[in-house]
């Protein structure tokens, strides 16, 4: 497919190991054209050479700040009328843009798009306890079980929409992708697709090992999303009894 320009963001943070194939899977997607931004987030390693090597990436360049700050940065750098997000070391199946930036532009209310995910074990490495699916929660979800899971980071979405939702909050280490999402939904729907758009790497390096972390950060992120409602609800009633 041939359509508007479309931004895909790739921070990464000592990712040499995996870089060049995360970039070559974005390289090689059907849709055109497609602006692919890598930011280093304060590597000690090669990755901001491996990234310099291949035609056509722009790489910026950072001190240490985190993901949800690599994002941002490589998000204002964007140019596209689309943006989409991609970890550095994972790959992406070469329909992915094609699959989504067709839904949106069928939909032209829709701001966001979803998918699936494909795991890819490591050699070596044990399915993380994050990865496993509880016989109850199976029962509950066949379509996870079936389809695979939904991963927050598949998102591909206006860049308008970014804009006006702010942007990743650095103030999360885990969950800001969850807490853009909740604030994405105010302003326009976000629509999930049954399609596999991410092939996720399963490492000893992932951060998303840390199952404490992220179930911490997970209810930070819901229990300030739950203050924000109801303080929204508390002005809107005070607002209709001032009237």
């Amino acid at each position: 497919m041939t359509g508007a320009l479309a931004s895909v963001v790739i921070p990464v943070f000592n990712g040499e190991r995996y870089l060049g194939e995360a970039v070559a899977s974005v390289r090689a997607q059907s849709y055109r054209p497609v602006e692919v931004i890598v930011v280093d987030d304060g590597s000690t390693d090669g990755s901001a050479d491996i990234a310099r090597s291949i035609p056509g990436v722009r790489v910026l360049e950072q001190e240490r700040g985190g993901p949800a700050v690599a994002r941002n940065a490589g998000a204002t750098a964007a140019t596209g009328e689309f943006l989409a997000f991609h970890d550095a070391d994972d790959l992406l199946p070469p329909d992915k843009l094609d699959c989504q930036i067709g839904y949106l532009l069928d939909h032209p209310e829709v701001g966001c798009v979803l998918g699936r995910q494909e795991l890819m074990l490591e050699p070596g490495v044990e399915m993380p306890d994050w990865a496993k699916l509880a016989p109850e929660f199976a029962e509950q979800r066949p379509d996870i079980v079936e389809l695979g899971a939904v991963p927050l980071i598949s998102m591909v979405m206006r860049r308008s929409l970014f804009v006006e939702c702010g942007g990743f909050d650095p103030a999360y280490v885990h969950g800001e992708d969850a807490d853009y999402l909740m604030r994405a939904r105010q302003r326009a729907p976000v629509v999930t697709l049954d399609s596999v758009v991410l092939r996720r790497r399963i490492h000893a390096g992932n951060l998303s090992h840390d199952v404490s972390a992220l179930r911490t950060g997970t209810f930070r992120v819901l229990r300030d999303h739950a203050r924000r409602l109801r303080a929204a609800d508390a002005q809107s009633d005070g607002e209709g009894t001032s009237r």
